[in-house]
């Protein structure tokens, strides 16, 4: 009975994480790649549009704690934030997608995310804190940050006791679960690795987008991410580093074969959460920006740049917004 309780109380607590994280998101997504937030301007589909939420929402989330210092602080103000975006997003679907996804053939795709997903859900929750990295730095760090209440100075960044556990790495994970700690009012060493699998889904959502009857995509799928099948669930931040700018050239790639606009925003958006996986996520992401602005000028397909970068102000602003976590 009590292992039923914990996997009910588990399952709500994934829910509203996720419809958390979609509504900051959409408050960004929304308005940059329809102008609203609750009217369809483009044709997208909801496998281009959820990952790049939650993605987006990560950043804000993690911005928000950062502005705010305090877990109750942040929680709260991020919650009425998230409702309105919520709201407007369940309106758009609602209105936009309901038909689509009763008769679409993404819905197949749906369930392959949703079985990828779970393999790694498994032993990210049954798996405890047990790898180095994972206990004494990122992990550790979250705990800090849960004791305290608050990632802010008080959470005891500058005691020299803790130089070993690098506390100059980005904490957006660590951060993320000391929120889920909270929420659910306890620390162990097993619940607060759910948000590992928040970061996981946007990944494989993306890689899905991918998706085609063939062998090739096969390939593609064991070599991402089952190539680092440890490291997406035992806490380290190297898989997800690797993940995602994978994907993120990926996005290029495919940006530059079709022009959509929407794969190359996400493209970048993979890039800018690098920095706040790890510190080397910086350098990844200058190599990856530096190719998306050489890669389309040397294919002639520079198009894009000056009809939307450059004429549409929000693009670089959104870019700009993204990096005031980095900046704080």
């Amino acid at each position: 009975m009590y292992t039923v309780i914990s996997a009910i109380k588990l399952f709500l607590l994934v829910i509203v994480a996720l419809a958390y994280l979609l509504g900051l998101g959409w408050l960004a997504v929304g308005a940059l790649l329809h102008g609203s937030l609750t009217i369809k301007k483009r044709d997208l589909s909801l496998l281009q549009e959820i990952p790049l939420m939650m993605l987006s929402g990560l950043i804000i989330n993690y911005g928000i704690i950062l502005s705010f210092q305090t877990l109750l602080f942040a929680v709260i103000i991020g919650c009425i934030i998230s409702l309105v975006g919520i709201s407007c997003f369940t309106f758009f679907l609602i209105r936009f997608h309901t038909w689509h996804m009763l008769i679409s053939p993404s819905l197949i795709i749906w369930v392959g995310i949703s079985f990828i997903c779970l393999i790694f859900l498994s032993p990210i929750v049954t798996e405890p804190l047990a790898a180095w990295d994972a206990r004494s730095i990122w992990f550790f760090h979250a705990k800090m940050i849960y004791v305290a209440g608050s990632i802010g100075f008080s959470a005891g960044w500058q005691d020299p006791s803790i130089a070993f556990s690098h506390p100059d790495y980005p904490n957006l994970v660590p951060a993320l679960a000391a929120q889920v700690a909270y929420a659910i009012g306890f620390w162990n060493e097993y619940i607060p690795k759910i948000s590992l699998f928040f970061i996981l889904i946007p990944a494989v959502t993306w890689l899905f987008t991918f998706a085609r009857r063939s062998f090739s995509f096969i390939i593609l799928l064991f070599l991402i991410p089952f190539c680092f099948y440890q490291q997406i669930w035992n806490g380290y931040m190297d898989g997800y580093l690797a993940f995602y700018f994978s994907i993120a050239m990926l996005l290029l790639g495919r940006h530059i074969i079709s022009s959509q606009p929407v794969d190359l925003v996400s493209s970048v958006c993979c890039l800018l959460f690098l920095l706040y996986i790890k510190n080397e996520g910086a350098l990844a992401a200058v190599i990856g920006l530096f190719l998306i602005i050489l890669v389309p000028i040397l294919k002639n397909k520079n198009v894009f740049y000056k009809k939307h970068l450059f004429v549409k102000w929000k693009f670089p602003i959104a870019g700009l917004i993204s990096l005031v976590p980095f900046i704080l």
